[in-house]
């Protein structure tokens, strides 16, 4: 496991926790402060070391069974005010949160030739509407219910917003007729614009690919939830890394800038990461070295 100072102090992980829970629509406002106080608790219990019971979880053969034994210690710590079984929900949700959070950033990410390694595996594996099918989606010539086009990209027209917890997929977002998603429009879009993108994948079902946004909550904005620039099919088995890690993140975020020229409202300029000229291989490597000749400015898109 990283030493000490790589890890992220315990109550940047609980505000990381209780911000995704929120964000995700999880966590009801009124319960927050409850949540933070009692995954405090947990640290406290731990002498102020609480990644020592996440290392025996993982070790186990069944986590939950350990996460159970590990609470029946805590339990009798706990704060005045909530039910056993509401404390061993909270107690399993952040386990789970935290297993993959150290799962995905700090376990894996254990120094820079690591993180240059999987922007690699990216690199070769993932596809990208190519630029001119983005242009044809802009214009209203390529994309569904897209006849008039849109400065978005958006395959469905700004149609469909991802949904959080307690929304219904299919229903319509209250005073607009935008409809609320999973990740199934997403999907389509980013698979038929691939698809027209190379032809000759036009057969191509990619049961074994999974559409992943390049600029985090975008999804929850019906602008950009289908845009087809901030998309990207990644196979399943490696698509963790475009939700967990951070240099993945901005090697997509700054490839798709080169390659289209836009980037959404409400998020930074890319910028060149560190390592990015040493990834020598892409996948559509002609799309990639067109943006490179192109010199294109990168614009926000409000």
């Amino acid at each position: 496991m990283a030493n000490k100072h790589s890890q992220p102090s315990f109550q940047k992980l609980v505000d990381q926790y209780v911000s995704d829970m929120k964000n995700y629509g999880h966590l009801k406002p009124g319960t927050i402060k409850n949540y933070n106080t009692w995954l405090i608790a947990i640290d406290k219990w731990n002498n102020g070391d609480s990644v020592k019971w996440i290392e025996k979880a993982l070790k186990a053969k069944n986590i939950i069974k350990d996460i159970e034994k590990s609470f029946n210690k805590l339990n009798s710590s706990k704060p005045v005010g909530k039910s056993e079984t509401d404390y061993l929900s909270s107690y399993k949700s952040f386990a789970k949160w935290l297993i993959g959070y150290y799962h995905a950033n700090i376990w894996l990410s254990l120094d820079t030739q690591t993180d240059l390694n999987f922007c690699r595996l990216i690199a070769e594996n993932a596809l990208f509407c190519s630029y001119d099918v983005a242009q044809e989606v802009k214009k209203g010539t390529m994309g569904g219910e897209n006849n008039e086009g849109n400065i978005y990209y958006s395959w469905y027209n700004c149609r469909y917003q991802r949904k959080k917890n307690g929304q219904t997929k299919g229903t319509t977002v209250i005073g607009s007729n935008v409809i609320y998603d999973d990740n199934t429009m997403a999907q389509v879009a980013i698979k038929n614009a691939v698809k027209l993108s190379l032809p000759h994948l036009k057969c191509v079902d990619f049961k074994d690919y999974m559409a992943c946004h390049i600029w985090d909550k975008t999804c929850y904005d019906s602008r950009f939830h289908t845009s087809v620039f901030n998309l990207v099919l990644v196979p399943k088995a490696i698509a963790g890394l475009t939700d967990f890690n951070d240099a993945v993140k901005e090697m997509l975020q700054y490839e798709s800038a080169r390659r289209f020229g836009v980037y959404p409202e409400g998020t930074n300029k890319p910028k060149e990461p560190k390592n990015f000229k040493r990834i020598a291989v892409w996948r559509q490597q002609n799309e990639h070295d067109k943006a490179h000749f192109s010199s294109r400015k990168f614009k926000e898109l409000k």
